[in-house]
């Protein structure tokens, strides 16, 4: 990993092996993040696991959630 990195948490993001992130990684792990074997990520990547309902009228006040993200192999 280049610096800088930034994370929420990091005990919620699971690295495969060969990984390799350029400057500017950041994770926000509200939920799981996992990413596999031979990995490359260029400048800038960003990953968010916090959602919410995309329509207005079906969001309750202050409700979001979060969503796990899978990256697999040889990305």
């Amino acid at each position: 990993m280049e610096p800088p990195f930034h994370c929420d948490y990091g005990s919620n993001i699971e690295v495969g092996e060969n990984f390799y992130s350029n400057f500017n990684f950041l994770v926000s792990d509200d939920g799981l993040v996992t990413i596999g074997d031979n990995v490359l990520f260029a400048p800038n990547v960003s990953i968010f696991t916090a959602t919410h309902l995309a329509d207005p009228k079906l969001r309750p006040k202050n409700a979001d959630y979060t969503k796990a993200v899978t990256i697999g192999n040889n990305v």
